[in-house]
């Protein structure tokens, strides 16, 4: 079992809850710079059936691939390939196939690529109609290969089907349940619900695959349970949900129920530090893989047994 242990300290009369941390610092990589391996501000992370590693590099206009002990695979697009340029790309997600997805946030649109890096298709625009983005975010593949898009500056979510067939959008502007300031990231669980980073309301707010609001849970601030400006999302291990709570530099883990598990993290640039982490994905044993974005590297924790 993993160790999350609540020790109440007396002090002036007050009761402190702190929380013992059942993560550890495995393993890091990455510096800031052009060349393999390096990165521009590394923002969307997300593993594949194999436990590939896939990374998008911002201000280097690509993503990079790693083997699942982080060693260098590859770097796409290719610079000779027509059509598949990406600016600031933000996010990216991969489907059972194979297939990789990339948000091409400051392009408007989405570009899909195969398991090679081949360039394969692209939909979108800048604008409010459907199917059209304005600087999208987020993005994730349910269990049926659709595709939900968090179009961030338009303030609502997304659906298309594989091939970018507009299904359905949800959500508006605001700070009422259902409603959205700035939504950075989506993970959508195994029977097709949504749990969206609804970042400058401070919370994650969950839908069911029709998009019907059903809960949601956070507010400002830096206690348990507590964000500031959250911006990445990922499920797993057990029903786990993993939060990169971007504004506190740490990741907070909950249960299936909402209920905060544990956090780990502090502002720093040393091993198992954060200078505002961004995206963050979890393979199935549990282990943690950070887009540690400001430090310009990716960090990964395992849990305590």
């Amino acid at each position: 079992m993993k160790r999350i242990l609540a020790i109440l300290i007396l002090m002036m009369g007050m009761a402190i809850t702190v929380w013992a941390q059942d993560y550890e610092f495995v393993k890091k990589w990455g510096d800031c710079g052009r060349w393999n391996g390096a990165f521009q501000y590394p923002m969307g992370i997300t593993l594949d059936a194999r436990e590939n590693i896939y990374v998008t590099d911002k201000q280097n206009n690509s993503f990079q691939k790693f083997d699942p002990e982080g060693n260098f695979s590859a770097r796409w697009p290719r610079e000779s390939e027509l059509g598949a340029e990406l600016y600031y790309p933000y996010n990216l997600t991969v489907d059972m196939l194979g297939y990789i997805y990339v948000v091409n946030s400051y392009g408007h649109s989405v570009k899909k690529f195969t398991s090679q890096g081949k360039f394969v298709a692209r939909w979108g625009t800048e604008g409010q109609g459907d199917g059209q983005f304005y600087y999208p975010f987020g993005i994730d593949v349910d269990s049926w290969g659709n595709i939900y898009v968090a179009d961030t500056k338009n303030n609502r979510i997304q659906k298309f089907d594989s091939q970018g067939k507009f299904l359905l959008s949800f959500g508006e502007e605001g700070k009422k349940e259902g409603e959205f300031r700035v939504p950075s990231d989506l993970a959508v669980n195994r029977l097709g619900n949504i749990y969206v980073v609804d970042s400058y309301n401070n919370r994650i707010q969950k839908f069911d695959p029709k998009g019907k609001f059903l809960f949601t849970w956070g507010r400002k601030g830096k206690g348990p349970g507590e964000f500031y400006a959250p911006s990445g999302i990922a499920l797993g291990y057990r029903g786990k949900i993993y939060v990169a709570d971007t504004g506190n530099c740490r990741i907070q883990v909950f249960d299936s129920k909402r209920e905060f598990l544990t956090e780990f993290g502090k502002p720093g640039s040393l091993s198992g530090e954060f200078n505002k982490p961004y995206g963050v994905a979890v393979d199935r044993e549990g282990n943690i893989y950070v887009s540690d974005t400001y430090n310009h590297r990716i960090q990964v924790f395992k849990p305590i047994k």
